[in-house]
C-alpha cells in the first residue's frame, strides 16, 4: 500500500507539471515515423492521424549510422537491418540534422494538414556535420517527428468560430492556397481570452507570397493589439519550424488577413493559446467586408518592422584578452515589444561568440584547447539614446575606485590612509589579475566541448553533431 500511494503521489505530480508548465506539449504528442534510405517497398515516411485529425509535420532528421555498424548506406533486400539501422538510438549511436534538400520542403508539404500521406526517404551529405571517420559519409535513415491535431480546433481564416485552450488558424483551403486575393483580402478575425491573460501567436507553417516582379511581400496578417500595431509577413517564414511569434499585450486582438496577391500561391498556420495556460480562447471570424478591405490586389503595403525596448544601454567594452569583460546596463520604464525578441542574453552570446572558431564535431575533438576567439577592443549595444560606459580590467576594481572617488577622505586623514589605500587597490587589482587568467585558461579549455548554437531550437534532443545552422552540401533523390 505504501508504494502504492507514492506511485499515486507521483503520477499526480507529473499531471500538475504537464497541466501547469507544459500545456502545449502535453496537448500536441509527439509521434515518430523512421524509414530506411533505400529501394524496398518500406523505404517510405508514412504518417498517420486518426479520423477527424490532421498531421502537423514538427522535424524531419536525416541520420547516419556509426561504421562499425555495418549499417548499409543504401537498405537493399539482400542487406538492411530496419529493427536497428533505421531506428533512432541516442546522440551518441545517431548523427543527424534536420533535413534540408533542394525539395526539402516537399517532405513537409506532402505531409501537413492530411490525415496520411507517403514519400520516399532522401539523404544528405554528413561531411561538415558528422566525423565521417566514425559515421557514415551519407545519411542511412529518416526520422519524422508529428503531431495529429484535432480538426475541431481548427479555423479557417474568412468564415469560422471556436474556442479552446488551444486553437488553430489557417488560410482558406489550407493546405492548397487560399482562393486569390479578391475573395480573401480584408478577412478578419478576433481573438479574445479569459482572466486578462495575453495570446500567444505560434508559426507553424508561414509561407506568404511576394510579388515576381517585385519582390515585395503580398500577403500578411495584420496584428491590432488594443493601440499596437504589428504584423507577421514575409519576414516570419518559417520553414515549419515552429517558434512563437508575437506575445500580446491585450487579452483582445484582431487579425487581418492582407492579401495583394494577384494569383492562388501563399499559405499559413498558426497556433494561438493564452499565455495563462489555465485560461481559454474564442476566435470568431468573418468573411471579407469590402468596405474595410485596406488593400487591394495589386496594391503594396510596408512590412511594420519588429519593434525594439528603448529601455537598456548595455555598453561592454573588452580588453585585448579574451572574456575580460564589463556591463553596465541602466534601465528605464517602457512598454513591451511587439514582435517576438530573443533574449538579451543570446544577444549578447552571439555577439561575444561571432567571431570564434569551434571544432566542427565534438567527436573529432583531438584538442579541446584548439579554439581560437578574436575579439574587438570594444563591443557596444545601444537600445536608448542614453550611454554609460564601463571601463578596466575588473568589475570588482572599477567599484573599488567608483567607491574611492565618490567619498574622498578628509585631508587630514589621507595622508596616513594613502598608503593603506593603494596597498587594499594592489591587492584587488592583484586577485582580478589571478582571476582573469584562471578564467581565460578554464574557458579555452572546455569551451570547444559541447558547442550548440543558441539559435538550435534541438539542443535538447541532439548534440552538436546535429546543429541545424548550416544546410547540407548535396542531395540525391533515388535513380
Amino acid at each position: 500500500m505504501e508504494y502504492l500511494m507514492k506511485f499515486i503521489k507521483f503520477c499526480g505530480t507529473i499531471l500538475c507539471f504537464c497541466l501547469l508548465f507544459l500545456q502545449s506539449d502535453c496537448t500536441l504528442i509527439d509521434k515518430f515515423d523512421e524509414a530506411c534510405y533505400g529501394n524496398g517497398n518500406s523505404d517510405f515516411l508514412e504518417p498517420t492521424c486518426p479520423t477527424g485529425e490532421v498531421i502537423y509535420p514538427k522535424d524531419i532528421y536525416t541520420y547516419s549510422k556509426k561504421l562499425e555498424t555495418g549499417c548499409p548506406w543504401t537498405s537493399t533486400s539482400a542487406k538492411r537491418n530496419e529493427t536497428y539501422c533505421c531506428r533512432y538510438v541516442n546522440e551518441t549511436e545517431d548523427c543527424g540534422m534536420r533535413y534540408h534538400g533542394v525539395n526539402g520542403l516537399e517532405h513537409y508539404r506532402q505531409f501537413t494538414g492530411v490525415d496520411s500521406g507517403s514519400i520516399q526517404v532522401a539523404w544528405n551529405n554528413t561531411n561538415g556535420i558528422c566525423n565521417q571517420s566514425i559515421y557514415l559519409p551519407r545519411t542511412n535513415y529518416m526520422r519524422m517527428t508529428y503531431n495529429c491535431i484535432k480538426s475541431s480546433h481548427i479555423v479557417s481564416m474568412c468564415n469560422s468560430s471556436a474556442s479552446g485552450d488551444q486553437l488553430f488558424l489557417w488560410n482558406d483551403g489550407y493546405p492548397n492556397s487560399d482562393g486569390g486575393c479578391g475573395l480573401t483580402s480584408g478577412c478578419q478575425c478576433t481573438i479574445q481570452s479569459t482572466g486578462g491573460s495575453g495570446i500567444q501567436i505560434d508559426a507553424l507553417d508561414i509561407r506568404f507570397a511576394t510579388n515576381e516582379s517585385t519582390g515585395i511581400c503580398s500577403q500578411r496578417l495584420f496584428v491590432i493589439d488594443g493601440s499596437d500595431e504589428s504584423d507577421i509577413a514575409c519576414d516570419d517564414v518559417n520553414l515549419f519550424e515552429r517558434r512563437t511569434l508575437y506575445t500580446s499585450l491585450t487579452d483582445t486582438i484582431q487579425l487581418r488577413y492582407d492579401n495583394t496577391y494577384d494569383g492562388s500561391n501563399g499559405n499559413f498556420w498558426i497556433l494561438l493559446q493564452a499565455t495563462d495556460n489555465s485560461q481559454t480562447l474564442t476566435i470568431t471570424c468573418s468573411e471579407v467586408i469590402l468596405t474595410n478591405t485596406e488593400y487591394n490586389c495589386g496594391e503594396n503595403f510596408t512590412i511594420i518592422s519588429p519593434a525594439t525596448e528603448p529601455t537598456t544601454t548595455d555598453t561592454m567594452t573588452t580588453n585585448s584578452e579574451p572574456d575580460s569583460t564589463s556591463i553596465e546596463t541602466t534601465t528605464t520604464p517602457s512598454s513591451s515589444t511587439s514582435k517576438s525578441e530573443p533574449p538579451v542574453t543570446e544577444v549578447f552570446t552571439s555577439t561575444l561568440n561571432s567571431d570564434a572558431t569551434y571544432p566542427t564535431d565534438p567527436t573529432d575533438v583531438t584538442d579541446p584547447t584548439d579554439v581560437t576567439i578574436q575579439t574587438d577592443s570594444s563591443v557596444t549595444k545601444v537600445t536608448s539614446s542614453s550611454s554609460n560606459t564601463s571601463t578596466g580590467s575588473s568589475p570588482g576594481l572599477s567599484a573599488t575606485l567608483a567607491s574611492t572617488e565618490a567619498n574622498p577622505p578628509a585631508s587630514e586623514k589621507s595622508a596616513s590612509k594613502g598608503p593603506i589605500i593603494g596597498a587594499i587597490i594592489g591587492v584587488v587589482a592583484a586577485l582580478a589579475a589571478a582571476g582573469l587568467i584562471g578564467y581565460t585558461v578554464w574557458r579555452k579549455k572546455f569551451k570547444g566541448k559541447g558547442k550548440v548554437s543558441p539559435e538550435d531550437e534541438y539542443t535538447d534532443l541532439f548534440d552538436s553533431g546535429a546543429v541545424n545552422s548550416q544546410p547540407p552540401e548535396s542531395y540525391r533523390p533515388l535513380p
